[in-house]
């Protein structure tokens, strides 16, 4: 039976990594890069061959400009590129380090120069200034916040209070948007990940819940939206999530994570100091650790996300007792002592 489950285990993991990239390419967990192509004297070009090349996967997307000019890479997975512009009679023109976040629609205007010489540009880093193609509201929590931010019990899903306009909703404990109640939507990797019941997040968020469903090690970034976003998102009241997932690259990289804290770190709360208790048992750990890299450079990759939790916090429940009660211990006092009878009174099996 274990050998069957193994089994079974590898051919998932193995369709997993054959069709991952297919996936991908049909979901809506990256971003747009678009713009218009011209000439020095500002009249546009068509016909230009454009081809966006991954500096992490090395995976190759291409696409063409039309009669006015206009290119447009629909969806881009979440990461930087080298964009190449080539066209008979012109120079071709390399655009290093263009970044891709989720959910973006990045413009860029290319001037292509005569034959001659080629032409390198850098604008890795730039600043993405006003995003003119939409209306929408939102922000985006990239792997330097993720890395960087305090989050005690790393539930990624708490640095969406960062966000203008989120707080926390009192009745579900997830987040609210501009006050409303929290029916937002949680999409992973371009998929719903909503409950089809209570318009919550599966497998957590919420009071009496699972804090979280992965941990924040394997996510890359994610955007939270206000409002006015696109009607693609649907099924929302209030805000929208959209997440992406860490996936391999052509290097290796891990790293590890251990959270300790104990009893003997933590003051004695309130509760405790005013009934003269000691403070309360505490003990808990969170460890794991991350893992990616290549199973054949440029087409297949790999990766392995762990996070564990260990804890030991006990519930201590005070009984305000009547002065003078005695406790006993006699088992006969818990036994069940009413008559055999049905709701009706009525001895049961009578008529």
């Amino acid at each position: 039976m274990r050998t069957c489950r193994i089994h079974k285990a590898l051919v998932s993991l193995l369709l997993t990594l054959a069709f991952a990239n297919c996936g991908r390419a049909q979901s809506s967990d990256g971003g747009t890069l678009e713009g218009v192509v011209a000439d020095r004297s500002g009249a546009v070009v068509p016909g230009v061959s454009l081809k966006a090349r991954n500096l992490q996967t090395s995976i190759l997307l291409t696409t063409s400009s039309n009669e006015r000019g206009l290119f447009r890479f629909s969806v881009l997975p979440v990461g930087t590129y080298d964009l190449v512009a080539e066209c008979a009679g012109f120079a071709p023109l390399i655009i290093h380090n263009v970044t891709v976040t989720i959910g973006a629609h990045v413009t860029l205007n290319l001037v292509l120069s005569v034959a001659g010489r080629v032409e390198s540009l850098m604008v890795g880093g730039a600043d993405p200034g006003v995003e003119i193609t939409r209306s929408q509201q939102s922000s985006t929590i990239d792997q330097n916040l993720l890395a960087s931010l305090p989050d005690n019990g790393r539930n990624f899903a708490e640095l969406v209070l960062l966000t203008p306009g989120v707080t926390t909703d009192v009745r579900t404990g997830l987040a609210s948007f501009a006050g409303q109640r929290s029916m937002n939507s949680l999409l992973v990797d371009g998929t719903d990940t909503n409950q089809t019941f209570f318009g919550l997040p599966m497998g957590g968020g919420g009071f009496s819940r699972a804090p979280y469903q992965f941990s924040l090690a394997s996510i890359q970034e994610f955007q939270v939206n206000s409002n006015a976003y696109s009607a693609e998102f649907g099924r929302a009241e209030a805000g929208v999530i959209n997440v992406v997932t860490k996936s391999g690259t052509n290097d290796f990289h891990g790293s590890a994570f251990w959270y300790y804290r104990d009893k003997s770190m933590n003051a004695t709360d309130a509760v405790n100091k005013l009934n003269g208790i000691p403070k309360s048992p505490y003990h808990f750990n969170q460890f794991g650790g991350v893992l990616r890299g290549p199973i054949i450079r440029n087409r297949v990759f790999f990766f392995l996300n762990y996070d564990g939790q260990r804890s030991t916090i006990q519930n201590t429940v005070l009984l305000n007792l009547p002065a003078g009660f005695v406790p006993s211990s006699d088992p006969s006092l818990f036994r069940r002592t009413t008559r055999p009878e049905d709701r009706r009174g009525h001895p049961l099996g009578s008529h």
